[in-house]
């Protein structure tokens, strides 16, 4: 007869490499979610990059499915993070501007509050870029709402303030 599991108790440690489980499973330890890779990241923001293109809408189901999915690999990975931003940069820089614009701002208005720095800031950056000030420091804003110590948000917004050019973007987050 096999052992039986030893419930996970809140407030105690899980084994090395696993969590807990949300409470709507039995209480247990679960495996750690893969981190998502910044292939499938691009994958999304492409998605809705061409989407916004072709002022195509998606179903609202696809929608908050892909949203949620990009902002949530964005928040997951520093390196997710800093791929999708020199993408969206780069579009930013040219007559994709709009659609790179209005494909970050979905993600970052339905993001729950405590995860939303990394896209506000990704769509930060892109807005700045673009010249538009205002969206920029509104993203910004919520950003740093969200979390006030995200390093990223901090140096952008130091960046805006001493004016400096948005196409010095284009150096920050080209690839080496």
């Amino acid at each position: 007869m096999p052992a039986p599991s030893t419930p996970h108790t809140p407030g105690t440690r899980c084994p090395a490499g696993s969590s807990p489980t949300p409470p709507t499973t039995p209480p247990d330890c679960a495996a750690p979610t893969p981190t998502p890779s910044p292939a499938r990241a691009e994958q999304l923001y492409t998605d809705l990059l061409l989407r916004a293109e072709h002022g195509g809408t998606l179903p609202h189901d696809h929608a908050a499915d892909l949203l949620a999915a990009l902002a949530a690999a964005l928040a997951a990975s520093l390196t997710v993070r800093d791929h999708i931003a020199a993408l969206a940069v780069r579009d930013a820089a040219t007559d994709r501007a709009p659609a790179a614009t209005a494909a970050l701002t979905g993600p970052a208005g339905r993001t729950p509050h405590p995860h939303a720095a990394p896209i506000c800031t990704v769509l930060a950056m892109t807005a700045y870029r673009t010249g538009d000030g205002t969206l920029a420091n509104v993203a910004l804003d919520r950003a740093l709402t969200s979390d006030p110590d995200y390093p990223l948000a901090h140096l952008l917004g130091y960046a805006i303030t001493q004016a400096l050019p948005p196409a010095m973007l284009d150096q920050v987050t080209a690839s080496p």
